[in-house]
């Protein structure tokens, strides 16, 4: 049985918090392309208290899943700290070919996920033309890149999605208007 029924508009969304019985609500949100919904059965307040004390991320974590996404650029970032900091590749051997590698992995930045990323990386340094060097110091050096990145899920950077920025965001206008 609801107790109590809260209908807001923001912007251009509707929101609607509905009480049960104390300590027990449901937030409802409508966007133009979007719906968002979250039940707590255990707020020790009524919902729109409760709304006011939590913080913009634990907001948005119980109305999404999607908090997270591949991110090339911070991919890329941890590659570059990773080859900086490894003790088997020295930055004066073999010169030509570290700067053809770090232009190669530029690419990185453009994938769009985590699986794109994984499956065409050994590809990046398969075709890597290392023009300083000789043949043997070519697959030398191939060899040891591969040994250096064998796991490339292990250097997978994410940032917040589009969705979680917003529902993080939303909550500072949804806090602003309850203590109105």
């Amino acid at each position: 049985m609801v107790m109590d029924i809260i209908k807001i508009k923001i912007d251009d969304c509707d929101v609607y918090l509905e009480d049960f019985e104390l300590g027990k609500g449901k937030i409802i949100i409508t966007t133009g392309y979007d719906t968002y919904s979250s039940y707590w059965g255990s707020m020790g307040s009524n919902l729109s208290d409760f709304l006011c004390s939590i913080n913009g991320y634990y907001f948005a974590g119980n109305l999404t899943n999607n908090m997270f996404e591949f991110s090339g650029k911070q991919t890329l970032k941890n590659i570059r700290k990773h080859l900086r900091e490894s003790y088997d590749l020295p930055w004066y051997v073999h010169m030509e070919a570290q700067k053809e590698l770090r232009e190669t992995l530029k690419e990185i930045e453009h994938y769009e996920s985590a699986n794109s990323f994984v499956s065409f990386f050994p590809s990046i340094i398969n075709n890597l033309i290392c023009s300083d060097m000789d043949y043997n110091d070519e697959k030398e050096f191939k060899l040891l890149l591969s040994d250096m990145f064998c796991e490339p899920w292990n250097f997978i950077g994410e940032k917040e999605t589009n969705e979680y920025l917003f529902l993080t965001k939303f909550h500072g206008k949804l806090k602003k208007e309850l203590l109105k």
